[in-house]
């Protein structure tokens, strides 16, 4: 099979990427989720599974979903996670299934931001939860990341926490945002 650039590039990434990557917020993350008991959680573009390995309960479904399978290879390896090579464009699942979704450092990776908005609120049940935590592209830092992932052929495109938020109808959804270490923020969005 034929490697795109982004594939080869996590490829190569996958067996250190939970070394190189800040440990997660897992404390705030999963209190933002609230996961209810036997609930349902989606990893989107979860990769390694290096954050939602922190959430798996033994009750629940915790499913790790992503599009590169050497990524998914190491979050086998992970107690209590679910991999899934899937289009986040196209997920495999019904309306409204899924209690909460989790997007940590991903939603720039995904070429049509819009489209994935709209495929996760198809999937999340009524009173559902998305968290989005991204890198703030308004910081300099986070410029040259950008700049500097879009040169090893990524084609990154990082959004402002306003941009996230245009994504859902402020009538069916509530939105909050806050500030989390270093260069993040987190946007959490509640279905009505």
């Amino acid at each position: 099979m034929m490697l795109n650039q982004r594939d080869r590039f996590f490829h190569w990434l996958s067996p250190i990427y939970d070394y190189l990557i800040r440990r997660p917020e897992v404390d705030r993350i999963k209190a933002l989720l609230n996961l209810p008991p036997k609930g349902c959680l989606l990893d989107l573009g979860g990769g390694t599974g290096r954050v939602s390995q922190y959430l798996a309960a033994p009750e629940s479904n915790v499913v790790v979903c992503d599009v590169n399978r050497s990524m998914l290879n190491q979050a086998k390896r992970k107690k209590g996670l679910l991999p899934l090579q899937a289009d986040a464009a196209a997920l495999p699942f019904p309306s409204e299934s899924v209690d909460r979704i989790l997007v940590v450092d991903a939603l720039h990776h995904f070429l049509e931001p819009r489209r994935i908005a709209d495929e996760m609120l198809r999937v999340l049940k009524p009173c559902g939860r998305i968290l989005i935590e991204e890198q703030d592209v308004q910081r300099h830092f986070i410029k040259l990341v950008s700049m500097a992932e879009k040169a090893v052929g990524l084609h990154s495109s990082f959004l402002t926490s306003r941009e996230i938020s245009a994504l859902f109808d402020p009538e069916r959804y509530r939105l909050y945002f806050e500030r989390g270490y270093f260069f993040t923020f987190r946007v959490l969005i509640l279905r009505r």
